[in-house]
């Protein structure tokens, strides 16, 4: 893991549900995916922000290359998010969660569409929709719109983190 992505662990360890939501928000763009991956594996994990990572993963996409059985390196990262959040969502892993998600009309842009709110469910087929249907239903809790408590975070970091990446320090 690179200074950003250990730097964003690290805050993790102690940080609250609504930062945990951000640092999904901008795991696409800034950060390595290997972070999301240790982000759904722990049980302090969010609910609402282990299901945002799963459809920011992707599923539509992951689901077409599980039936092919071809993961490309590129995506076998994302695909392991996708996997494990798959594997533990619904069996109690993670915590109960003070923010909300609702896939059906989410209000992140991770993955620069800006047709807000996005509707990622559906993305997948109507075989998928029944099949993972317990993936497809909203967390209850305080939805927080991305452009006002992300407007105080620089490329994927809380802002009082960005020093540390300053090239400038003596």
């Amino acid at each position: 893991m690179d200074r950003h992505a250990s730097a964003a662990l690290n805050y993790l360890q102690e940080a609250s549900d609504e930062d945990w939501m951000c640092f999904a928000w901008f795991y696409l763009d800034h950060f390595h995916v290997r972070l999301a991956l240790w982000m759904v594996n722990q049980t302090r994990c969010p609910e609402a922000v282990a299901l945002a990572l799963y459809w920011y993963s992707q599923p539509a996409v992951c689901l077409n290359y599980r039936r092919k059985h071809n993961i490309s390196y590129w995506h076998s990262e994302r695909y392991a998010v996708f996997e494990t959040v798959e594997y533990w969502y619904g069996a109690g892993f993670y915590k109960p969660s003070e923010v909300g998600f609702d896939p059906a009309a989410d209000l992140a842009d991770p993955v620069g569409s800006l047709n807000l709110p996005r509707n990622w469910v559906e993305s997948l087929s109507a075989e998928d929709k029944v099949e993972y249907r317990h993936l497809t239903k909203a967390v209850l809790g305080r939805i927080i719109e991305p452009h006002v408590v992300a407007a105080d975070w620089i490329e994927g970091l809380p802002a009082h983190l960005k020093p540390l990446f300053s090239y400038n320090q003596n």
